[in-house]
C-alpha cells in the first residue's frame, strides 16, 4: 500500500496533470466546497467533473445534461498514479463519446416500419435544422420492446396507437407519444418536434414497503455491492452499514466492469470506515466455487474471486447470484411466505429464479438451480427471440412458472419481468396450462434492486453471527 506522504505528492500532482490535458479542450472552471476542490468542464450537452477529497479520494463524473442522466461515475483513492492516469484516460474518452453523440434518443414506430423510416428521416432533418440535439430512429412493431430500452422518447405511428396503455405499461421510464393522424398523414416534421418538446416525462412508481429493515442487530461495518447490467452499461450499487443504518450509498456507473473497479470501491470505503468487517456481492451469472461464469468481470477470467478479495482485504466475503439475493430479500421482507419463487424475465435473455423453501434458499449442485436456460420447455420459438415481445414473454415466463409450481409448488411467485406489466393476464395464461387451485399467489416487483441489496445484507448478517456464534462456542 503507498505511503500516505507519497499518496498527498501524487493526488497533487495528478491534479496538474489532469489540468494540463484538458485545459487545450476545454473551458474549465475550479469549485471549492469546504475543503473538497472540484474541476468542472461544461459542453453544449455534458457535464464532468473531477472532484479531489480528503484522504485523497477522486471523484470521476459525467451528467448528460439534456437528461440529466449520469452517464460515468467512479471514485477511487489514490494507491497508483499509473492506475489514476488509466481511469482518467477511460473518464476522457467517455467525455469525448457522449459530446459527439450525446442526445435525446427518439424512436419513431409504425406497423411495418418502411413509413415510419420516412418520417423519421424527415423528422431528423428537420431537427437538424433547427439545431436540436435529437437523433431519431425507427423500427417495426416487432423490434419495439427489444429496441426500445436504448431510447428517450417513443413515438407511435396512428396505425398501432392502439398499443398505447401497452407500451406505456411496459417501457415505463420512457416518453411514449401517439403520433396525431393528421401530422402522421402530412408528415408535418415542425408540428411532431413542437409536440415532442412540449412533452413531459411522467414515471410510474411501485408500491412497495416503504423501508426494508434487517431483523437481525449486528454493530460491525458491512460494504454491500450490487452489480446490475442493463443494455448500455453496468452499474455497480453499494451501501455501507454500520448499526443497522445506511452510512453512505453510491454507485459506479461505467461502460465495462474490470475487477479493479470492485477494488476501488472496497479501498475507499475501507480508508474511510475501519468498522469495515465483511464484504458482501450481488452479481448475475452462475458462481460456482468462488468462479463467476455467465458474466464477464475483466480480470476475473477462470479466478477465485472470494479468495482475491480475501487476500486482498483480509475480510469475510460472500458473492452471490442477483436472483436468489433478490429471494432472499423479498422473504425477509414479507415473513408470511414459508417459501417463494422470484422469476427476473429481462428482455432478450435467458429468466432466473431464486427459490426459498422453508427458510432455506435453494442452490443446488454446483449453484446452476434456477437457470431457466437449462429447463426442456415445448415453446413455440427460440426462448431468446420469444422474450423480445409481450406475447412471447408471456408464453415462456408462463411455462417457466409452471416447471416451479410442478417442482416445488411455493406460496408465492414474485414476478419481475417489463414485458408483463399485468399479473392478472399472466394468471390466465397459467390457468391455460394448470387447473387454477395450483396456481399460488402472484407478486408483481418493479424495483427488483431494493430487494437485492436486503438480501446481500442478510447473508452479511446472518455469516458475522454464525462467526461470532463459532468464536464463543469453537468445537472442542
Amino acid at each position: 500500500m503507498m505511503d500516505e506522504f507519497l499518496r498527498d505528492i501524487n493526488c497533487q500532482v495528478f491534479y496538474h496533470w489532469v489540468y494540463l490535458q484538458l485545459c487545450d479542450e476545454y473551458m474549465i472552471k475550479e469549485e471549492w466546497y469546504k475543503n473538497d476542490l472540484t474541476l468542472i468542464m461544461e459542453t453544449e450537452t455534458t457535464r464532468s467533473e473531477i472532484t479531489f477529497y480528503e484522504q485523497n479520494i477522486i471523484e470521476f463524473k459525467i451528467i448528460n445534461l439534456l437528461n440529466q442522466e449520469i452517464i460515468f461515475y467512479l471514485h477511487f483513492q489514490m494507491n497508483s498514479f499509473a492506475h489514476a492516469v488509466e481511469l482518467f484516460d477511460e473518464m476522457k474518452d467517455s467525455m469525448s463519446e457522449a459530446s459527439a453523440k450525446s442526445a435525446l434518443k427518439i424512436l419513431l414506430c409504425c406497423s411495418g416500419g418502411m413509413t415510419s423510416g420516412f418520417f423519421s428521416t424527415q423528422l431528423q432533418a428537420a431537427s437538424d435544422s433547427q439545431n436540436l440535439r435529437f437523433r431519431i430512429d425507427s423500427a417495426s412493431y416487432q423490434r419495439l420492446y427489444q429496441l426500445g430500452q436504448d431510447y428517450d422518447i417513443i413515438l407511435l405511428a396512428p396505425q398501432i396507437s392502439y398499443a398505447y396503455s401497452q407500451v406505456k405499461n411496459i417501457l415505463n421510464d420512457k416518453i411514449i407519444i401517439k403520433i396525431p393522424p393528421k401530422i402522421f398523414a402530412k408528415y408535418d416534421a415542425l408540428s411532431m418536434l413542437d409536440m415532442i418538446l412540449k412533452t413531459e416525462r411522467n414515471k410510474r412508481t411501485e408500491k412497495v414497503p416503504e423501508a426494508l429493515k434487517i431483523s437481525k442487530h449486528v454493530n460491525d461495518g458491512i460494504l454491500c455491492l450490487a452489480i446490475i447490467r442493463n443494455s448500455i452499461r453496468t452499474h455497480v450499487f453499494y451501501r455501507y452499514y454500520e448499526n443497522n443504518q445506511i452510512v453512505i450509498e453510491n454507485e459506479v456507473i461505467k461502460n465495462t466492469l474490470d475487477i479493479q473497479d470492485i477494488y476501488d470501491i472496497i479501498d475507499t470505503i475501507s480508508v474511510r470506515y475501519a468498522k469495515l468487517k465483511i464484504i458482501g456481492v450481488s452479481t448475475p451469472g452462475i458462481i460456482n466455487q468462488g468462479i463467476l461464469t455467465s458474466f464477464r468481470i475483466k480480470g476475473l477470467e477462470n479466478k477465485n474471486v472470494i479468495n482475491l478479495l480475501k487476500e486482498r482485504y483480509h475480510k469475510e466475503v460472500i458473492f452471490s447470484n442477483d436472483v436468489n439475493c433478490a429471494a432472499l430479500g423479498f422473504y425477509e421482507a414479507f415473513p408470511i411466505y414459508k417459501s417463494l419463487s422470484f422469476l427476473f424475465q429481462p428482455i432478450h435473455a435467458y429468466s432466473g429464479i431464486g427459490s426459498i423453501i422453508n427458510g432455506q434458499l435453494v442452490t443446488g449442485r454446483k449453484n446452476i438451480a434456477g437457470e431457466s436456460q437449462f429447463l426442456p420447455m415445448d415453446l413455440s420459438d427460440n426462448f431468446i427471440q420469444l422474450s423480445t415481445s409481450p406475447e412471447g414473454t408471456l408464453e415462456v415466463v408462463a411455462k417457466t412458472l409452471l416447471s416451479t409450481i410442478s417442482i416445488i409448488s411455493p406460496d408465492v411467485l414474485v414476478v419481475v419481468c417489463q414485458m408483463i406489466p399485468d399479473v392478472s393476464v399472466l394468471r390466465a395464461e397459467l390457468e391455460k396450462l394448470i387447473d387454477k387451485q395450483y396456481i399460488p399467489e402472484i407478486v408483481k416487483v418493479v424495483d427488483m434492486q431494493k430487494y437485492i441489496h436486503f438480501g446481500i445484507l442478510n447473508q452479511c448478517v446472518e455469516a458475522l453471527q454464525a462467526k461470532d456464534k463459532y468464536t464463543l462456542n469453537p468445537k472442542r
